[in-house]
């Protein structure tokens, strides 16, 4: 009887999930396969999917850097008062007992190969079959196995981490769900905090040139002015090859030319654009005496904010996490238990390294029809992922101590 009302409410997601769509994008293949199709395995993955479990996962979708970025605020996060739920921080983790699980999908990225190729769907596909697969409490154990074999947490909100899977995944996502979805864009809340109530044309976005030629963030805002009537519009200016100082000041510049004021800076954070090092920037120019900081600060209206998507993003989930009662309230630092995509078994591979990595003509130009398992979502393990890179996750499993400062009198 269980598994007979599982199945009708799949089939109420699924409708749910066409109206959802706009008419250019219809529900993908592997959407619809996973919700219905019993032979599929994205069917069994969602079997055993229980939105209410609070021991769930926080689950982190992306490439490499996006999900190491957004992983890292996570575990370090004090945004909130944990006991009122008031935006002051409280010196405790605001995701205290929490797992959070970041998939970094070696396998598919970089994204833009997708757009280049012009097979957005197969991107689409990509960020379905992540996000099906870290809501499942079972999974590979490696990438030949026959089927799933090992247990994991569940995840009960899903955070999308890379620009190109907001844009290209967050709608077919939500679909996977009747009502009210778990899921969290970085690249929406980044918008909708920065532009949310906004006089003019002063929000700009900060990013690398081929972002913004991908066109990646005008379809997002496009999708969310459609859904926010008077969301206001913003400019885009690209990441110079100096760096964040200089281009931060040459976007200045251009104000001054243009007689603009900014009041919003919009950003992805990366290794080039982070939040400490626009903090220090911001505060050289308020606080250095001179002509040339002066002109810099006329242009800064005097409500002006850097509005970081990752932090907007673990905020929003914090907040979803305490309005649905989710929290698993154990007394714990923050938890990692991270995934990695491999090419599935009989995929063309161009390297046999680290599990493989896909061909690139195969991976940028398959059909997105859910006929291929391309990929595999499975538990990090030194086998799967280079040193390097392994060992900045690593890195992330270390308990944070917030406000070191404070504690030690030395800088953290």
């Amino acid at each position: 009887m269980k598994k007979f009302l599982s199945i009708l409410s799949l089939i109420a997601v699924l409708s749910a999930c066409v109206g959802r769509n706009s008419e250019q994008e219809q529900p993908i293949r592997y959407l619809s396969r996973s919700l219905t199709d019993t032979t599929f395995v994205g069917y069994h993955c969602l079997a055993d999917y229980s939105p209410e479990d609070l021991h769930s996962a926080v689950a982190v979708i992306g490439d490499f850097d996006c999900c190491r970025e957004l992983t890292s605020v996570f575990i370090a996060a004090d945004f909130f008062d944990n006991i009122n739920g008031c935006a002051n921080p409280d010196e405790l983790h605001d995701f205290a007992g929490e797992v959070i699980a970041p998939v970094f999908d070696l396998a598919n990225a970089p994204y833009k190969g997708f757009i280049v190729a012009g097979n957005q769907d197969a991107l689409r596909e990509t960020a379905v079959a992540m996000a099906v697969a870290s809501l499942g409490k079972k999974a590979y154990s490696n990438m030949y196995e026959a089927s799933m074999g090992a247990v994991k947490s569940g995840s009960k909100v899903l955070v999308i981490a890379s620009p190109y899977l907001c844009a290209y995944g967050y709608e077919d996502i939500c679909g996977l769900f009747h009502t009210a979805p778990p899921v969290i864009s970085a690249v929406d809340r980044m918008f909708l905090s920065a532009l949310d109530g906004l006089e003019g044309d002063s929000a700009v976005l900060l990013s690398p040139r081929e972002d913004i030629e991908a066109g990646i963030y005008r379809k997002v805002w496009n999708r969310l002015s459609a859904e926010y009537e008077g969301l206001k519009d913003y400019r885009e200016f690209a990441l110079r090859d100096e760096g964040l100082r200089e281009s931060f000041l040459s976007l200045l510049d251009t104000c001054l030319v243009q007689n603009r004021s900014l009041k919003r800076l919009m950003y992805v954070p990366s290794d080039e654009l982070d939040y400490d090092g626009f903090v220090e920037l911001l505060e050289e120019i308020r606080n250095s005496p001179g002509i040339e900081m002066e002109k810099y600060r006329s242009v800064l209206d005097p409500d002006f904010r850097f509005v970081d998507a990752n932090r907007e993003a673990v905020k929003a989930t914090y907040r979803m996490l305490r309005e649905r009662n989710l929290f698993t309230h154990r007394i714990a630092y923050p938890e990692i238990q991270a995934f990695v995509t491999v090419p599935a078994n009989g995929i063309p591979l161009e390297s046999n390294d680290f599990g493989g990595r896909i061909a690139q003509q195969f991976k940028y130009n398959h059909s997105a029809d859910a006929s291929v398992e391309v990929f595999r979502t499975i538990a990090l393990s030194r086998l799967y992922m280079p040193e390097k890179e392994y060992n900045l996750v690593e890195k992330l499993s270390e308990p944070v101590l917030l406000n070191v400062y404070r504690l030690t009198g030395e800088k953290y």
